[in-house]
Protein backbone atom coordinates (compact mmCIF):
# COMPACT_ATOMS: atom_id res chain seq x y z
CA UNK A 1 0.00 0.00 0.00
CA UNK A 2 2.71 2.47 0.96
CA UNK A 3 4.55 1.81 -2.32
CA UNK A 4 1.39 2.62 -4.27
CA UNK A 5 0.77 5.84 -2.36
CA UNK A 6 4.38 6.96 -2.71
CA UNK A 7 4.14 6.27 -6.44
CA UNK A 8 1.33 8.83 -6.75
CA UNK A 9 3.87 11.52 -5.84
CA UNK A 10 1.37 13.53 -3.82
CA UNK A 11 2.62 16.17 -1.37
CA UNK A 12 2.93 14.70 2.11
CA UNK A 13 0.57 17.25 3.66
CA UNK A 14 -2.27 16.11 1.40
CA UNK A 15 -3.69 13.46 3.70
CA UNK A 16 -6.62 11.39 2.54
CA UNK A 17 -9.14 13.46 4.54
CA UNK A 18 -7.88 16.72 3.03
CA UNK A 19 -7.98 15.29 -0.49
CA UNK A 20 -11.47 13.93 0.13
CA UNK A 21 -12.69 17.28 1.44
CA UNK A 22 -11.43 19.09 -1.64
CA UNK A 23 -12.98 16.57 -4.00
CA UNK A 24 -16.32 16.57 -2.15
CA UNK A 25 -16.50 20.36 -2.45
CA UNK A 26 -15.61 20.09 -6.15
CA UNK A 27 -18.23 17.45 -6.87
CA UNK A 28 -20.93 19.51 -5.12
CA UNK A 29 -20.03 22.45 -7.39
CA UNK A 30 -20.23 20.09 -10.34
CA UNK A 31 -23.68 18.85 -9.29
CA UNK A 32 -24.91 22.44 -9.08
CA UNK A 33 -23.73 22.94 -12.64
CA UNK A 34 -25.84 19.98 -13.77
CA UNK A 35 -28.75 21.32 -11.74
CA UNK A 36 -28.53 24.70 -13.47
CA UNK A 37 -28.38 23.22 -16.97
CA UNK A 38 -31.29 23.93 -19.35
CA UNK A 39 -33.95 21.22 -19.20
CA UNK A 40 -33.54 20.39 -15.53
CA UNK A 41 -36.77 20.63 -13.49
CA UNK A 42 -36.96 23.67 -11.22
CA UNK A 43 -37.42 21.43 -8.22
CA UNK A 44 -36.54 17.86 -7.30
CA UNK A 45 -39.02 15.33 -8.65
CA UNK A 46 -39.74 12.55 -6.15
CA UNK A 47 -39.27 9.36 -8.14
CA UNK A 48 -40.10 5.92 -6.71
CA UNK A 49 -37.17 3.49 -6.61
CA UNK A 50 -37.41 -0.22 -5.84
CA UNK A 51 -34.85 -2.98 -5.36
CA UNK A 52 -35.55 -5.60 -8.00
CA UNK A 53 -36.55 -8.96 -6.60
CA UNK A 54 -37.30 -7.56 -3.16
CA UNK A 55 -40.62 -6.93 -1.45
CA UNK A 56 -39.13 -4.25 0.80
CA UNK A 57 -40.50 -0.67 0.74
CA UNK A 58 -39.25 1.81 -1.88
CA UNK A 59 -35.53 2.59 -1.77
CA UNK A 60 -34.44 5.94 -0.35
CA UNK A 61 -31.39 7.73 -1.71
CA UNK A 62 -29.68 7.20 1.65
CA UNK A 63 -30.14 3.44 1.40
CA UNK A 64 -29.16 3.58 -2.28
CA UNK A 65 -25.88 5.26 -1.26
CA UNK A 66 -25.23 2.53 1.32
CA UNK A 67 -25.82 -0.09 -1.37
CA UNK A 68 -23.21 1.57 -3.61
CA UNK A 69 -20.70 1.49 -0.74
CA UNK A 70 -20.71 -2.32 -0.80
CA UNK A 71 -18.40 -2.07 -3.85
CA UNK A 72 -20.69 -4.12 -6.10
CA UNK A 73 -21.78 -2.43 -9.35
CA UNK A 74 -25.40 -1.30 -9.04
CA UNK A 75 -27.68 -1.01 -12.07
CA UNK A 76 -30.49 1.54 -12.49
CA UNK A 77 -33.13 0.67 -15.08
CA UNK A 78 -36.27 2.29 -16.43
CA UNK A 79 -38.03 2.80 -19.71
CA UNK A 80 -36.99 5.80 -21.80
CA UNK A 81 -37.72 9.20 -20.31
CA UNK A 82 -38.53 7.83 -16.86
CA UNK A 83 -35.89 9.72 -14.93
CA UNK A 84 -32.65 7.73 -15.00
CA UNK A 85 -30.53 10.88 -15.33
CA UNK A 86 -32.61 12.67 -12.70
CA UNK A 87 -32.16 9.70 -10.36
CA UNK A 88 -28.38 9.66 -10.73
CA UNK A 89 -28.23 13.42 -10.19
CA UNK A 90 -30.30 13.10 -7.01
CA UNK A 91 -28.14 10.19 -5.84
CA UNK A 92 -24.98 12.21 -6.48
CA UNK A 93 -26.42 15.11 -4.51
CA UNK A 94 -27.34 12.85 -1.60
CA UNK A 95 -23.92 11.18 -1.55
CA UNK A 96 -22.09 14.48 -1.89
CA UNK A 97 -23.87 15.94 1.14
CA UNK A 98 -23.13 13.11 3.53
CA UNK A 99 -20.12 11.15 4.71
CA UNK A 100 -19.03 8.14 2.69
CA UNK A 101 -18.31 7.70 -0.98
CA UNK A 102 -17.66 10.81 -3.04
CA UNK A 103 -19.68 10.63 -6.29
CA UNK A 104 -18.53 11.67 -9.74
CA UNK A 105 -21.20 11.89 -12.43
CA UNK A 106 -20.28 10.69 -15.94
CA UNK A 107 -22.85 11.40 -18.72
CA UNK A 108 -21.87 8.60 -21.08
CA UNK A 109 -23.42 10.27 -24.10
CA UNK A 110 -20.90 13.12 -23.69
CA UNK A 111 -18.03 10.74 -22.93
CA UNK A 112 -18.64 8.37 -25.86
CA UNK A 113 -16.67 10.24 -28.53
CA UNK A 114 -13.78 11.26 -26.25
CA UNK A 115 -10.51 9.38 -26.21
CA UNK A 116 -10.26 9.63 -22.43
CA UNK A 117 -10.95 7.31 -19.55
CA UNK A 118 -13.57 8.25 -16.97
CA UNK A 119 -11.15 9.94 -14.54
CA UNK A 120 -9.63 12.28 -17.12
CA UNK A 121 -13.05 13.05 -18.64
CA UNK A 122 -14.44 14.22 -15.29
CA UNK A 123 -11.37 16.30 -14.45
CA UNK A 124 -11.88 18.42 -17.58
CA UNK A 125 -14.95 20.02 -16.01
CA UNK A 126 -14.36 23.42 -14.44
CA UNK A 127 -15.60 22.39 -10.99
CA UNK A 128 -12.60 20.08 -10.63
CA UNK A 129 -9.92 22.67 -11.36
CA UNK A 130 -6.92 21.88 -9.18
CA UNK A 131 -7.87 18.23 -8.67
CA UNK A 132 -5.34 15.81 -10.15
CA UNK A 133 -5.78 12.31 -11.49
CA UNK A 134 -3.55 11.08 -8.68
CA UNK A 135 -6.07 12.42 -6.16
CA UNK A 136 -8.81 10.29 -7.72
CA UNK A 137 -6.52 7.27 -7.73
CA UNK A 138 -5.73 7.79 -4.06
CA UNK A 139 -9.40 8.06 -3.08
CA UNK A 140 -10.43 5.12 -5.26
CA UNK A 141 -7.68 3.01 -3.72
CA UNK A 142 -9.02 3.75 -0.22
CA UNK A 143 -12.64 3.04 -1.22
CA UNK A 144 -13.80 6.66 -0.99
CA UNK A 145 -14.90 7.20 -4.61
CA UNK A 146 -17.91 6.25 -6.74
CA UNK A 147 -18.50 6.61 -10.48
CA UNK A 148 -22.10 7.26 -11.53
CA UNK A 149 -22.27 6.29 -15.21
CA UNK A 150 -25.42 7.68 -16.80
CA UNK A 151 -26.90 6.34 -20.04
CA UNK A 152 -25.15 3.05 -20.88
CA UNK A 153 -27.78 2.47 -23.58
CA UNK A 154 -26.67 5.69 -25.34
CA UNK A 155 -23.24 4.24 -26.12
CA UNK A 156 -22.57 3.01 -29.67
CA UNK A 157 -21.00 -0.44 -29.90
CA UNK A 158 -17.38 0.71 -30.05
CA UNK A 159 -17.76 3.11 -27.11
CA UNK A 160 -19.59 0.43 -25.11
CA UNK A 161 -16.68 -1.95 -25.62
CA UNK A 162 -14.23 0.74 -24.50
CA UNK A 163 -16.36 1.56 -21.45
CA UNK A 164 -16.51 -2.13 -20.52
CA UNK A 165 -12.72 -2.44 -20.75
CA UNK A 166 -12.19 0.74 -18.73
CA UNK A 167 -14.53 -0.51 -16.01
CA UNK A 168 -12.85 -3.90 -15.89
CA UNK A 169 -9.46 -2.24 -15.43
CA UNK A 170 -10.78 0.11 -12.74
CA UNK A 171 -12.40 -2.75 -10.82
CA UNK A 172 -9.16 -4.69 -10.96
CA UNK A 173 -7.01 -1.78 -9.78
CA UNK A 174 -9.54 -0.36 -7.28
CA UNK A 175 -11.71 -3.18 -5.92
CA UNK A 176 -13.44 -0.82 -3.47
CA UNK A 177 -14.54 1.66 -6.17
CA UNK A 178 -18.30 2.29 -6.13
CA UNK A 179 -20.00 1.96 -9.52
CA UNK A 180 -23.56 2.81 -10.61
CA UNK A 181 -24.73 2.29 -14.20
CA UNK A 182 -28.05 3.63 -15.51
CA UNK A 183 -29.52 2.18 -18.69
CA UNK A 184 -32.59 0.92 -20.43
CA UNK A 185 -32.88 -2.69 -19.36
CA UNK A 186 -32.03 -4.32 -22.69
CA UNK A 187 -28.61 -2.62 -22.79
CA UNK A 188 -27.64 -3.01 -19.10
CA UNK A 189 -24.54 -5.16 -18.46
CA UNK A 190 -25.01 -8.33 -16.42
CA UNK A 191 -24.78 -6.78 -12.97
CA UNK A 192 -26.68 -7.08 -9.70
CA UNK A 193 -28.29 -5.57 -7.68
CA UNK A 194 -30.67 -3.52 -9.82
CA UNK A 195 -32.71 -0.49 -8.79
CA UNK A 196 -35.91 -0.09 -10.84
CA UNK A 197 -37.54 3.32 -11.32
CA UNK A 198 -41.33 3.12 -11.28
CA UNK A 199 -43.15 4.57 -14.32
CA UNK A 200 -43.80 8.30 -14.05
CA UNK A 201 -47.18 9.54 -12.92
CA UNK A 202 -49.07 12.03 -15.08
CA UNK A 203 -47.98 14.83 -12.73
CA UNK A 204 -44.31 13.83 -12.97
CA UNK A 205 -44.48 13.64 -16.77
CA UNK A 206 -46.04 17.10 -16.84
CA UNK A 207 -43.34 18.61 -14.67
CA UNK A 208 -40.50 17.10 -16.68
CA UNK A 209 -42.09 18.16 -19.97
CA UNK A 210 -42.52 21.71 -18.72
CA UNK A 211 -38.91 21.84 -17.55
CA UNK A 212 -37.61 20.71 -20.92
CA UNK A 213 -40.04 22.41 -23.33
CA UNK A 214 -41.95 24.98 -21.28
CA UNK A 215 -45.61 25.52 -22.18
CA UNK A 216 -45.06 23.67 -25.44
CA UNK A 217 -44.08 20.58 -23.44
CA UNK A 218 -47.21 20.85 -21.31
CA UNK A 219 -49.33 20.99 -24.46
CA UNK A 220 -47.58 17.94 -25.86
CA UNK A 221 -48.32 15.90 -22.72
CA UNK A 222 -51.94 17.07 -22.73
CA UNK A 223 -52.34 15.89 -26.33
CA UNK A 224 -50.66 12.52 -25.72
Amino acid sequence: EQDFLRGLNLPTDEAIDAVGGRLRAATLRDIQGFRAAPGQPARTIALTLRLEGSSTPPVTFESFARLVSLAEPVGVVAVGGTGKSTTLLQLAECMGNQEGLIPMLVPLGEWSDRLEDFFDFVLRRSAFYGIRREHLMQLAYHGNLALLLDGWNELPADARLRATRDLTALQRDYPQLGIVISSRRQALPDIRPIIVIDPLSDEQQLEIAQAVRGDEGVGFVDRA
